[in-house]
């Protein structure tokens, strides 16, 4: 019998990952918004490609299209502001992901 606190990947697969009750309570609450049908919608060499992912790589990865949408962000933000100095930019990127849901 495995701890409770231990992590699931998709479809169930342990993880060996050793969640607090505040981080296991949130994965928790994330499944259930998404729901089972995630899965269904990507394709099965995106869900192979992140199976093979060490967790330092798909760490890795999350962080740089976290950054990468920060850039986008503020690309966006300029098309639309040209008058904005790079400091209200920034500003502003930081006030949208600081507020960011999913």
């Amino acid at each position: 019998m495995r701890p409770e606190s231990e992590g699931e990947g998709p479809g169930g697969q342990r993880t060996g990952l050793q969640l607090s009750g505040r981080m296991r309570s949130a994965c928790e609450g994330a499944r259930n918004r998404l729901g089972s049908g995630v899965a269904e919608s990507v394709s099965p060499e995106y869900l192979a490609t992140l199976r093979r992912m060490s967790g330092a790589a798909k760490l890795r990865t999350a962080f740089a299209l976290y950054w990468e949408a920060r850039k986008l962000k503020a690309a966006r933000l300029r098309r639309l502001h040209p008058d904005w100095s790079e400091e209200e930019i920034q500003a502003r990127v930081r006030e949208i992901f600081m507020h960011a849901v999913t």
